[in-house]
C-alpha cells in the first residue's frame, strides 16, 4: 500500500516540550498542513530525505503514515532550536557525539535550503539578533535610549566604569542558564556591591557585560507580531526580590497590567524590528519614575504564554492569525 504524500502548508522547527508551539498550532484552522520538526525528537521519530540531481531536488519527511513534502512555498516558523534527539541505542560517546554533529550539520542545510521560503523569523537574522552588542547598537543608531553598557575582559575598564556610574549591574551576555553537578539554575542581573568590587579582577577569565543601572518606575514586556505590539506593564518594584531584575520572582505572583506604547516608541522599535529583520520578539524595556523608555533587549524566541494567563492578550491567535495570512499571499 502507498503511503499518502502531501505538501506542507507550515515547517515548524521547535521542540516537543514547547507549550507555546502547540498553542499557536491549536489555533490554525486544517486547511493548512502542518509539520513538526521537534528537532528533540530527529532523527528517532521521523525520517527526512534530501535528493538532487541535475534535474530536480526534493525534501521529504516521513513517519509512518505520511510523506510531507517541503517547498519554496511554506511558511518556515522558526521557534527554536534544541538539541537533536540521538537514539539512546547509541551507547559509545564518540558515536554519539558523531551522530550530534551530522545531525545538526543536516539542520544547518535545511535552513539554506529552505532559504527562498517565508520564515518567522529568518534563521540567520535570528542568529544575529541574539547578540547583545548588535542589538544595542542599532538600538542606539534607531534612537531608542538604552543603559551605558561596557562589556570587557579588563578589569582596569571595570573599575572605570563603576567610578564613573555609582550604581552598575553585572548581567550574562549569553544564555543565563547554568548547568551544574546539583541541577540547573540561572543567573539574574545582579548589582553590584561595594564588596563585589574586590571580584573585578576575575573579569579576566571571560568577557563580561555591565551596564548602567537605571531606576524603574516599572518594566514593559513587549511581545512582537508581525508588525504589532501587544504590551504588558510588569510591576517588578512591588517585591524587593524583582527589583533588579523581575524573572528572580514568581512570574505568577508577579502584577500585570496591559498598555499601549507611545506612538514615538511604536516607530522606534518597528524600524528596529526591520532592521533586524525579526517578524516576531519579545522586547524588554524600562519605564523611569521621568517616564522615560529604555530599551533593554529583544528575544526572538521569547515566551508568551504566562502573559496570556495573567491578563486579556491573546498573543497565541495573533501569531495564528499572522501565519494564516502568510500562508494566504503564498497560495
Amino acid at each position: 500500500m502507498s503511503i499518502p504524500r502531501t505538501d506542507i502548508d507550515l515547517l515548524v522547527l521547535g521542540t516537543d516540550v514547547d507549550p507555546h508551539v502547540q498553542s499557536v498550532l491549536a489555533q490554525l484552522p486544517d486547511t493548512i498542513n502542518v509539520m513538526r520538526f521537534d528537532i528533540d525528537k530527529y532523527p528517532v521519530s521521523f525520517s527526512s530525505t534530501y535528493s538532487v540531481n541535475q534535474d530536480a531536488e526534493s525534501l521529504i519527511f516521513q513517519n509512518k503514515h505520511l510523506y510531507q513534502c517541503v517547498n519554496n512555498h511554506s511558511i518556515v516558523w522558526f521557534r527554536r532550536i534544541g538539541a537533536p534527539g540521538v537514539s539512546k541505542e547509541i551507547r559509545d560517546r564518540s558515536y554519539r557525539k558523531f551522530a550530534n554533529a551530522e545531525t545538526e550539520a543536516f539542520i544547518l542545510g535545511l535552513t539554506s535550503l529552505l532559504s527562498s521560503s517565508v520564515w518567522i523569523n529568518p534563521y540567520l537574522s535570528t542568529k544575529y539578533a541574539n547578540s547583545k552588542l548588535f542589538q544595542l547598537r542599532n538600538a542606539r543608531n534607531i534612537g531608542l535610549r538604552i543603559p551605558a553598557t561596557l562589556v570587557t575582559n579588563s578589569p582596569d575598564e571595570v573599575r572605570t566604569f563603576a567610578s564613573v556610574y555609582p550604581k552598575i549591574i553585572y548581567k550574562t551576555l549569553s544564555s543565563p542558564s547554568l548547568e551544574q553537578n546539583s541541577g540547573r539554575s540561572l543567573i539574574f542581573s545582579h548589582l553590584i556591591s561595594d564588596s563585589d568590587h574586590v571580584l573585578f579582577d576575575q573579569v579576566k577569565y571571560a568577557p563580561c557585560m555591565f551596564q548602567q543601572y537605571i531606576e524603574k518606575d516599572y518594566e514593559l514586556r513587549i511581545t512582537f507580531v508581525g508588525g504589532n505590539f501587544y504590551s504588558v506593564k510588569i510591576f517588578s518594584q512591588d517585591s524587593s526580590d524583582t527589583k533588579i531584575d523581575w524573572r528572580a520572582g514568581d512570574w505568577n505572583h508577579h502584577r500585570y497590567e496591559t498598555t499601549n506604547l507611545p506612538e514615538a516608541v511604536c516607530q522606534q522599535l518597528s524600524s528596529f524590528m526591520q532592521v533586524l529583520n525579526l517578524q516576531f520578539g519579545a522586547i524588554d524595556m524600562i519605564v523611569t519614575p521621568n517616564g522615560e523608555y529604555v530599551f533593554l533587549e529583544v528575544n526572538p524566541h521569547g515566551a508568551w504564554l504566562w502573559l496570556e494567563q495573567a491578563t486579556d492578550l491573546c498573543i497565541s491567535l495573533a501569531i495564528s492569525n499572522y501565519i494564516q495570512r502568510l500562508c494566504s499571499f503564498r497560495t
